[in-house]
């Protein structure tokens, strides 16, 4: 259904039996992406993928990556909240093996992150469950077009955002103008660095981290080659397109592994190259080889050609057995794998193979005579794709080989441990801690909220937001007597919920005045300050004594590592006004508490509060961690 201006072919991808193209300019530049799918030796066209919010002009398809069954494209000039030329990315999955597919998830940058002009998408990579979304005209404070590389992760069919990447943050450097995934190796070209000469960055990641391992630049790189235009990697090499080299003819350059950095193994050139070709506009490598394109190549300008260069033989990594099939949520399992020369005959591979589930499993098998194992454990339930690649090396190319294992939710016991002081005063601050353990053979650290209630007086709650990051919250009783504390653990993706035990719990009353918090703080906003805090001074009745009007009452918290105080404030017919406590909160985090000081009066109670995620805060020198 192609017509004039629709751009078809301006990106493309392969991967198995799958093929994925851009088609940026269809219909007034909203783009699309079409699919085709292998049976036999025929091609079918399947999905035409379009952007959920596709506008005119966001030129969806611009970029595009397949790998397995899943496709992401870039969408550089979308709009943002107004702003122009934001850029986004989306994900596409197929559950029929790329017959046909459907949205699962829209790349974005966050709302008070998102400026005009930054192009997210303007290249996208894949590698089992983590995609690549660069962003080359990300602006760091005053570093315009430095560039920088977005990394999102899936687990299931949930998607995240895992890590921002930008090396360095030089102005015009245009970080993420090509990028390559391959397992846990990444590659960014910033084909504006140092007078348009280029460079790229190659990161390594560990757990959910990433690390710079090498900056490389070509050896005989000049101004305006634009080194990194294009990049891609496979196992322990990496291919580098230089589209404007010596008089725009082209160069691209080849990259290993050797030790612990990468180094530059040849120059890969066109034996016809000729000024004016840009050998090196796009690059792939695979299979040990690799494939430079030169659009501008041919006896009439713009003809195009394109140049195959073997490396290494290729390889075929096959995932065998899985073990336990399934298995429980944190329960060890082992997967198998090996690696052959295709076609085969071609010596035995060795070296390693890592094995992940894009998300909690991860774990490297070493070959032996062509195969491996490795066992992990992964953390949420559901049918996973495991992704198995071969890093290969100098002497074999690299591949991935894929796989589904089926993980079921784990069984869980929920644990009142302590609830103190108990006894406890009317209004004051009970600490109540929480164990969530899994059943076997379940295993690992469950995550999610705990909610604690009290059967006698439902206002008496509280929520833990995360087990995994804290095992307690505080409550406040409001009846003299007994009470019952119950936790209900709500569950996550890997556990399922449970309940624990009834708890008994003693509630007295105080034998003199002291001091409670009237109005006690909300979560406040990171960069803001609180509302109206009062406090009250109270007889051993809790009334208000409203006959004192000389006290002076100060409010502590400890954040920081340091006591920040507030006021003293004088009362004023037994209540305490405290009004914008402040002076701001730059810090993130959960359960300060906020206590009332006064000579001469019990403290009751505190008043615990959080301070939570303002995305429209943005600080041109990064995120602040802790500042009051």
């Amino acid at each position: 259904d192609g017509v004039a201006s629709d751009l078809f072919g301006a990106s493309v991808s392969i991967a198995g039996d799958n093929i994925a193209v851009g088609a940026p300019g269809r219909a007034s530049s909203r783009g699309a992406v079409y699919t085709f799918n292998r049976s036999g030796t025929a091609w079918t066209q399947g999905t035409v993928l379009t952007a959920s919010d596709g506008a005119a002009g966001a030129k969806f398809g611009f970029s595009v990556s397949v790998r397995g069954t899943t496709i992401v494209a870039g969408a550089p000039y979308s709009t943002i909240s107004g702003k122009t030329n934001v850029g986004s990315a989306y994900a596409f999955a197929s559950l029929d093996g790329g017959v046909n597919w459907t949205e699962q998830y829209h790349m974005q940058v966050a709302t008070g992150q998102a400026r005009a002009g930054d192009h997210l998408g303007w290249s996208v990579a894949l590698s089992g469950n983590t995609a690549l979304v660069g962003a080359p005209d990300d602006d760091f404070g005053n570093k315009t077009d430095a560039g920088s590389v977005y990394v999102f992760v899936r687990n299931g069919s949930v998607w995240s955002k895992q890590a921002r990447i930008n090396p360095g943050a030089t102005a015009g450097n245009r970080v993420g103008a090509s990028v390559g995934l391959f397992s846990n190796t990444a590659v960014f070209g910033a084909d504006g660095a140092n007078n348009s000469r280029g460079l790229a960055y190659i990161y390594s990641r560990s757990g959910t981290s990433w690390s710079l391992l090498n900056t490389v630049t070509a050896s005989d790189g000049a101004s305006g080659d634009h080194f990194g235009a294009s990049v891609r990697n496979s196992g322990s090499l990496v291919v580098i397109g230089a589209p404007l080299a010596s008089a725009g003819s082209g160069k691209s350059y080849l990259y290993g592994l050797v030790g612990a950095t990468y180094q530059e193994l040849a120059m890969l050139v066109a034996t016809d190259n000729a000024a004016g070709d840009h050998f090196g506009t796009g690059v792939s490598i695979d299979a040990g080889r690799a494939l430079v394109g030169a659009p501008m190549a041919g006896s009439n300008a713009g003809n195009g050609a394109a140049y195959v260069f073997l490396i290494a033989p290729a390889t075929t990594t096959t995932i065998g057995t899985i073990t336990p099939e399934p298995s429980v949520a944190g329960q060890n399992y082992s997967v198998s794998v090996s690696v052959a020369t295709n076609p085969s005959g071609l010596g035995t591979p060795t070296g390693t193979v890592d094995v992940s589930d894009g998300d909690s499993f991860f774990c490297t098998a070493t070959l032996v005579s062509g195969a491996g194992s490795c066992t992990s454990s992964s953390s949420s339930a559901g049918v996973l794709t495991i992704s198995a690649d071969y890093t290969g090396g100098l002497l074999f190319g690299a591949s991935t080989g894929f796989a589904t294992h089926t993980v079921t939710a784990a069984g869980t016991t929920t644990t009142i441990t302590s609830a103190t002081p108990d006894p406890s005063l009317v209004g004051q601050t009970v600490n109540v801690f929480v164990d969530v353990a899994a059943v076997a053979p379940g295993a690992g650290t469950p995550t999610g909220a705990v909610v604690i209630t009290d059967s006698v007086d439902p206002t008496v709650t509280c929520t833990i937001a995360d087990i995994s990051l804290s095992n307690s919250c505080s409550v406040s009783f409001n009846i003299i007597g007994s009470s019952t504390l119950t936790a209900v653990y709500v569950g996550d993706a890997g556990y399922t919920g449970s309940t624990s035990a009834p708890v008994a719990h003693t509630v007295t009353i105080p034998s003199g005045n002291h001091l409670v918090f009237g109005t006690q703080p909300s979560d406040v906003l990171r960069g803001n300050k609180l509302g109206t805090v009062t406090v009250e001074i109270q007889d051993a009745t809790n009334t208000v004594v409203s006959s004192d009007n000389t006290t002076q009452v100060t409010l502590s918290l400890v954040a920081c590592g340091s006591n920040v105080t507030f006021g003293p404030v004088t009362v004023v017919a037994g209540v305490a006004t405290f009004t914008g406590v402040g002076p701001r909160f730059y810090t993130l985090a959960t359960g300060l508490n906020l206590d009332a000081n006064a000579a001469g009066y019990p403290t009751v109670q505190s008043s615990p509060f959080n301070v939570i995620f303002n995305p429209e805060l943005i600080f041109a020198d990064g995120f602040e961690i802790c500042r009051l």
